[in-house]
């Protein structure tokens, strides 16, 4: 019989004490908690600047909007609720020892889980940026005045440094930009006001046909927005430089996007600067506004060119910048398909940071093939011909495997995310992480009638992952994204 610990055994009979809620001072009638039970944190992992507008060590803090976290064994047994307010929480033996799921959600986010991280995990998200935001005013931004030649505000961009955000204004006259700072992204979290030592750039674009180019810029203090607006007025700069990249040919035309013969294949790279070299690069999520498909880093982008060709361009790199802020080039390769009306893209991203004077793109991370959907009583392979297959779902729980289809392929670990295909949408119900190349998934995550795909994403330059350590950047990062194929539930 399996033994039960008397701490689970309150929680389940509806006593206050939750495991977790404080790891050194357990209730008076609690067993001690010793070596058995499993630690881990789940934080954000937050990047700041100084006042001098350089990158910190990145540092974790507790989610604020945490919606509910939950643990339980994957066998298809309940889950527990757990108290998770400090960053830090435990599980007990019996939950961990069968095999185990985190299971969480924040405020108006997807559901993820993770399967059996071990002790000492450190789960994290990133944010850039300040924790506590104040939104801005209706009415608040600036009035920015450049001096000087060349100035064109046909194409241009706002951006923030330290709360990280970008904005334009449309159809902008003359040399002043009337900028609604209330309508800028931000590129992590909500929307704030700048802090009082916050750096802007206003910067102007030339559009060709193949590349958005940085051609000059204003720097600015950004840390006042008013109501009323603040009047800046500075200098129009205009220097330009070339980026040295190499990106051979052979990434580019990769066929590991193509595992279905896809025949629509998009190449980007961008060029700029970003908040942080020791974040995880890939949390925005796509902008297909700007040819950017899958997610990606929070990164300046002074130059954005379609592949191949449109690299041989000069650049304009504003010095707030490059005085302070890491350099990196983001390529993404991409194919499509459509499944109806739902376009499924797989892809390949890389971020590559600057060795010397140049950036060396290449890539090792694996792709998922191979994929199977598997019960105690039948197999059903994700890898087939088409679309659309009628699945017969068991009753408990599923096993979703894959290879890597090339053998030397590099995963720090791998998610699985699943989606529901309804009419032109494509909706996000539940991401899984996993240290290994299987998930498990549960009957009641699929619903009788819906039409389902499963996308595996491969994450390599996060080495401490395997230790159940997320935070850690150890190499240049790269994400791969397959998507199975589809089958609708009977």
């Amino acid at each position: 019989m399996r033994r039960t610990a008397p701490g689970l055994l309150a929680l389940l009979a509806g006593c206050n004490w939750v495991f977790g809620l404080d790891e050194t001072k357990a209730r008076p009638d609690a067993p001690p908690l010793d070596a058995s039970w499993t630690t881990v944190h789940l934080n954000l992992l937050q990047a700041t600047l100084d006042t001098s507008s350089d990158p910190v060590a990145p540092t974790e803090a507790p989610m604020p909007d945490l919606a509910q976290v939950q643990v339980g064994t994957l066998d298809g047994g309940p889950l527990n609720t757990v108290s998770a307010t400090s960053g830090t929480f435990t599980v007990p033996p019996e939950i961990v020892e069968p095999g185990w799921r985190l299971v969480y959600q924040r405020t108006g986010g997807v559901v993820r889980e993770l399967q059996n991280l071990p002790s000492g995990s450190h789960v994290i998200e990133p944010l850039w940026g300040p924790l506590m935001r104040t939104a801005p005013g209706a009415t608040s931004g600036y009035l920015l005045n450049p001096t000087g030649t060349g100035i064109n505000h046909a194409v241009h961009r706002v951006y923030t440094i330290g709360t990280w955000t970008e904005g334009f204004q449309p159809l902008p006259t003359g040399n002043t930009i009337d900028y609604d700072y209330a309508s800028a992204t931000s590129y992590s979290g909500p929307l704030g006001a700048p802090a009082p030592s916050d750096r802007g750039v206003l910067v102007d674009f030339t559009q060709g046909a193949e590349c958005r180019t940085a051609i000059g810029s204003m720097e600015f203090a950004a840390g006042t927005i008013g109501p009323p607006k603040m009047a800046q007025v500075g200098n129009w700069f205009t220097d330009s430089m070339l980026p040295s990249v190499n990106t051979p040919i052979d990434v580019l035309t990769t066929d590991e996007v193509r595992p279905f013969n896809e025949t629509q294949l998009h190449a980007t790279e961008q060029y700029g600067f970003i908040p942080s070299m020791q974040m995880p690069a890939f949390a925005r999520p796509p902008q297909a506004q700007r040819q950017l498909h899958l997610p990606n880093p929070p990164i300046i982008a002074l130059r954005t060119c379609q592949l191949p060709g449109g690299t041989n361009v000069v650049v304009h790199a504003p010095k707030v910048l490059g005085d302070n802020l890491p350099e990196a080039v983001h390529t993404e390769i991409t194919s499509s398909r459509m499944v109806g009306a739902v376009e499924l893209v797989n892809g390949l991203a890389i971020l590559t940071p600057k060795s010397g004077n140049t950036f060396a793109v290449s890539t090792s991370v694996a792709f998922a093939g191979n994929i199977k959907l598997s019960s105690s009583a039948a197999m059903f392979s994700l890898s087939g011909a088409s679309d659309g297959a009628p699945l017969v779902v068991p009753t408990g729980v599923m096993t979703l495997t894959w290879d890597k289809t090339q053998p030397g392929g590099e995963a720090s670990f791998w998610e699985v995310t699943l989606s529901e295909l309804s009419g032109s949408q494509l909706l996000r119900r539940r991401i899984y992480t996993t240290l290994v190349q299987s998930v498990t998934i549960q009957k009641s995550e699929l619903e009788t009638g819906k039409h389902y795909v499963l996308a595996i994403s491969a994450y390599s330059g996060r080495g401490t992952a395997a230790m159940g350590d997320f935070r850690g950047i150890t190499d240049t990062q790269e994400m791969s994204l397959i998507n199975a194929r589809t089958f609708v539930v009977q």
